[in-house]
């Protein structure tokens, strides 16, 4: 430990983009990280006697944060669905159908699920894309839910299925 009575300097040295330092007596506190200011951190403190180091690795994680999903109503047969996720590190992301049921992907389901990312930011993509033309009874709430270690996001999308209208050609009406 550090005795702040043999008058201590702190000097805290990075490569990156800082963020607010706190001192309270052999503590250092880091505020209002971002991801940007993950790195290795140096404390260096000295007195007239001695000087003394030691490097940390700063880990900044992000708690899941879906965007808005844009689609809420569906006019075509068969309904995709997008949702984008910031996190790190990287998240679990499940799609539940409008009775709350989590959706399972693949060619003989309903649905197919198909996931990218991270790119440079953290983001994920999840798409939820019908395997058959859509009928009355998919319409609802679907709702995408993201979580990590760090907390969880959910997002709902409401579709609505509006089928195009048939005329039929009866010449005796």
């Amino acid at each position: 430990p550090i005795d702040p009575a043999m008058n201590t300097a702190f000097n805290v040295m990075t490569t990156g983009p800082s963020p607010t330092f706190v001192y309270t007596s052999t503590l250092v506190f880091l505020r209002g990280t971002v991801v940007a200011d993950e790195g290795m951190y140096t404390c260096m403190a000295s007195n007239g006697a001695a000087m003394v180091s030691d490097q940390a690795m700063l880990t900044v994680n992000v708690v899941p944060v879906i965007q808005p999903i844009t689609v809420n109503t569906v006019t075509v047969l068969r309904p995709v669905l997008e949702c984008t996720v910031r996190a790190k590190p990287d998240p679990t992301i499940v799609w539940l159908s409008p009775s709350g049921q989590q959706i399972v992907s693949g060619p003989r389901n309903t649905f197919t699920i198909t996931e990218t990312g991270p790119d440079g930011n953290f983001n994920f993509l999840s798409r939820l894309e019908f395997n058959r033309d859509a009928i009355p009874s998919d319409q609802g709430t679907y709702t995408c839910s993201a979580t990590n270690s760090e907390g969880s996001d959910q997002r709902d999308a409401v579709v609505t299925i509006s089928l195009p209208v048939e005329v039929l050609d009866n010449p005796d009406v």
